[in-house]
């Protein structure tokens, strides 16, 4: 009669012999440990055979024959299956989720604005020439002397968010050179770097509660039992509490430079960088209103 596995073990950790025959015994019995509990297809239950492979040497080493060793696996690989179930449901959703982020952000970007100095989360601005709705001149200049400047004045705001790939395009539109125009744009997001680095903290915070909360929302709808059921919903409403915090937060962050700031990178006046941001954004607005679906003429 063959040994059970409780004695193969003792018998291993009194001579030191014969781990081959035993782990092979182990490792049949838990690859087939969940065929027997759960419908878990084959490659499942492969899946959960490789997860749980390396911990059958510590388990060997710290069995203490109190009781059968087949009860102590068994219990460790009932407990195991939940972890693995839930280890498994979180990496699922991982993927869906990043295929549904990148899904959304080819929406987002193919509904963008060319030019938009409102947005608090991304800077559009322009890029190229032909995304331009002010009137150019032949070398792709903007024909109005002081729309240049206003737009500088809107660049050096939103230096934060400006892409540097599109510097040389704002500096042919504005008619300066663009190595100046990167050092001036450089030297604006360093007057806001620390309120840079807290947004870029928050966006993080923010992306993983939502990320968090969407999870939760799934696990919801696969809870098996109304407890389990009420768990999930009360982690939903932890994360959905933490993601409004950090939109909030995100939304009430002011990074830009002050106007002040703007007329010493220029050399011009507070009050002129003030005023020429106020028309600036009166001058898009009416240009809005003329092209938008129902304005008359």
């Amino acid at each position: 009669m063959k040994e059970t596995l409780t004695q193969a073990i003792l018998a291993y950790k009194e001579t030191g012999k014969g781990w081959s025959d035993l782990s092979d015994r182990i490792s049949l019995y838990v690859y087939d440990y969940p065929g027997n509990w759960t419908d878990w297809d084959e490659d499942r239950c492969s899946d959960f055979f490789l997860s749980f492979l390396p911990k059958i040497p510590g388990l060997v080493r710290r069995f203490r024959p109190d009781y059968s060793f087949e009860t102590y696996l068994s219990s460790s690989l009932h407990w195991y299956i939940k972890t693995f179930t839930e280890k498994q449901a979180t990496r699922e959703h991982y993927e869906c989720w990043t295929v549904e982020v990148s899904e959304d952000q080819v929406i987002r970007k193919s509904e963008i604005d060319p030019l938009d100095f409102n947005s608090s989360e991304e800077n559009t601005i322009l890029e190229s020439p032909e995304d331009c709705p002010f009137e150019l001149e032949v070398n792709g200049r903007l024909k109005d002397p002081i729309l240049r400047r206003r737009l500088l004045y809107a660049v050096l705001l939103r230096a934060a968010d400006v892409d540097d790939h599109r510097l040389p395009v704002i500096a042919g539109l504005v008619d300066v050179d663009p190595d100046w125009l990167y050092e001036r744009t450089e030297k604006a997001r360093s007057m806001v770097s620390v309120k840079i680095n807290r947004r870029d903290k928050l966006r993080q915070r923010r992306n993983e509660c939502w990320y968090q909360l969407d999870g939760a929302r799934k696990r919801i709808e696969g809870a098996f039992d109304s407890e389990r059921q009420g768990q999930w919903e009360k982690k939903a409403h932890t994360w959905r509490n933490r993601y409004m915090t950090a939109c909030h937060s995100i939304r009430n962050m002011n990074i830009a430079p002050s106007h002040r700031d703007i007329g010493r990178l220029l050399d011009v006046p507070p009050g002129t960088v003030s005023s020429g941001l106020h028309f600036l954004r009166k001058t898009w607005l009416s240009m809005e209103s003329w092209t938008s679906p129902g304005s008359s003429g």
